[in-house]
Order: C-alpha cells, then structure tokens, then sequence
C-alpha cells in the first residue's frame, strides 16, 4: 500500500509504502535524495491519521509521483530495505 503527503503543501512531498511480509510490516519513506526506500517509522502517521495531509494512493498515483521526480517506476517494487524488529 501506497501513501502520500503534501505536508500542506499543493503537489506530493513524501511518498510512503507499507509492506507486509514474513519479518512483519515495513513502514518505508521514499528519499529522493539518495533515491531509494529507507526505513521509517513516522510514516506510521500516514495510516493513523496523525498526519492532515497524507492519502493512501494507488499503484497507478505512486508511479505517477516518482516519475515527476524524476526516477522509473520500478523503484516502487524494491525489495523492503530491513527486516521489521519485532
């Protein structure tokens, strides 16, 4: 699943993925500077609501994001950048 925030600004400036597997769930934040997935688990305020400006978008919207920053689609199906802590 896919979220992003404007951070109250008009176009995505965060892009956020959350990812379920056998380690549990990754809550990852796409860094346009070093231009890959890092761990981060204030994202987690995307889902709860804590966050005014976040959605949760489609496949079709992240790729839209990443690609008018600049960088392929295929980023958005990177293997997870850490196993979950328990």
């Amino acid at each position: 699943m896919f979220c992003t925030s404007s951070l109250g600004g008009r176009e995505p400036r965060v892009l956020a993925r959350f990812v379920s597997d056998e380690t549990g769930l990754h809550a990852e934040r796409f860094d346009q500077t070093v231009g890959r997935w890092v761990s981060d688990s204030r994202v987690a305020a995307f889902l709860t609501g804590q966050d005014d400006w976040s959605e949760r978008i489609s496949d079709d919207r992240a790729r839209q994001i990443v690609a008018s920053w600049g960088f392929s689609p295929t980023i958005l199906m990177s293997p997870v950048t850490e196993a979950a802590k328990a």
